[in-house]
């Protein structure tokens, strides 16, 4: 689909208010429905700050919004553990799986990087906003976030943007209004939001809206998205490899994938399988004791550990410790041997010493 260059050199106002015609009738559900469940999620038209809500006179629809708002940011994002799995792609999967050792180490290298991608939003708070959207969804059936570079994660509800999609669902066009205080404006912006206000509206207010235009030119490309977990992990991981934050990956070879859910076959299904082969070598081992022997112990404990997301550094020791625990143990034993050879020769050596010529 093609724009017209009227759509393009529209202002982002008029452009506004043109698309927003056609939400009025989603919009009037969402206030329908929040009004009989959270009133404030989505208010009434022109409702200010001093307006009165509406008061359901029961508590059945807001209950069970937290309700299934909660329970869907569980599963979305369950605590404590990672909601997502990086996993090798492309050539170097086939060149890991070609040398298992490589493809243990890897798989640790991994297994920290998600733990800082999941400690960076444990940091930014971000299930506040998530939980938001979540009641958003269920309300409204729609709702916009925004993840800036510098901030914390934004959430439009329905009544604060319009939006234009093709025949496949794909996004064309995106036209976000927000009421912002113009002392909050780059010094630049308010200087325009000064000149187009008179003496009398700088007196009154301090407010101005302001209108962000998102919309798709030829041989460009944007990057808005209908999912939430994966872009998230994704613009993490870009912004935080900028920062060093995490080692920068090369292209192409490591791709996120999500583990709730549905999608839930990630670590935590590597360590049941990882349990469930280590108990039929132990009954193995019952008939032939040397099948334990053909076990690879240290590469079993470092693929449980990254199964459980523990970050194993200093906690496992790693093959050069262990040979230089066993030469020193050679050595000790070799020196236990020499002086027991010493206290048993000495007596006799003693003997002849003192013996009479």
């Amino acid at each position: 689909m093609k724009y017209s260059n009227t759509a393009i050199n529209d202002s982002a106002e008029g452009r506004y208010e043109t698309m927003a015609q056609y939400r009025e009738h989603y919009l009037d559900r969402g206030r329908d429905c929040s009004e009989l469940t959270i009133p404030h999620v989505i208010v009434a038209s022109g409702f200010e700050a001093t307006s009165d809500l509406y008061t359901p006179y029961q508590s059945v629809g807001s209950r069970g919004v937290n309700n299934l708002a909660s329970k869907l940011l569980l599963l979305l994002f369950p605590p404590n553990q990672p909601f997502f799995r990086l996993a090798v792609d492309g050539k170097a999967k086939a060149e890991a799986e070609n040398n298992p050792e490589v493809k243990t180490q890897i798989e640790k290298v991994l297994s920290k990087i998600e733990r800082e991608v999941m400690g960076r939003i444990e940091t930014d708070a971000m299930r506040v906003p998530v939980f938001e959207a979540l009641k958003h969804l269920l309300i409204g059936g729609n709702v916009l976030l925004h993840l800036p570079k510098a901030g914390k994660m934004k959430v439009y509800p329905l009544d604060q943007y319009v939006i234009k999609r093709d025949d496949g669902g794909s996004i064309l066009e995106i036209v976000v209004k927000e009421n912002i205080s113009i002392k909050a404006l780059p010094d630049e912006a308010q200087e325009i939001a000064y000149a187009h206000m008179s003496s009398e509206d700088i007196k009154s207010t301090d407010d101005c809206d302001v209108y962000t235009h998102i919309y798709k030119l030829p041989d460009n490309g944007f990057y808005v998205c209908q999912e939430l977990q994966l872009p998230i992990v994704r613009l993490l991981m870009q912004r935080m490899s900028k920062k060093g934050e995490i080692p920068n990956l090369p292209k192409g070879t490591v791709k996120p994938t999500i583990i709730t859910g549905v999608e839930a076959l990630g670590r935590g299904n590597d360590l049941e399988k990882l349990r469930e082969f280590t108990a039929e070598i132990a009954q193995l081992a019952q008939i032939n004791p040397q099948a334990v022997s053909m076990l690879n112990i240290g590469d079993l404990i470092q693929r449980m550990a990254n199964s459980h997301g523990i970050d194993t550094e200093g906690l496992i020791k790693s093959q050069e410790e262990l040979q230089a625990e066993q030469q020193q143990a050679q050595e000790m034993q070799q020196q236990q041997m020499m002086e027991q050879t010493a206290q048993s020769v000495a007596p006799q050596v003693a003997n002849n010493l003192t013996k009479p010529q």
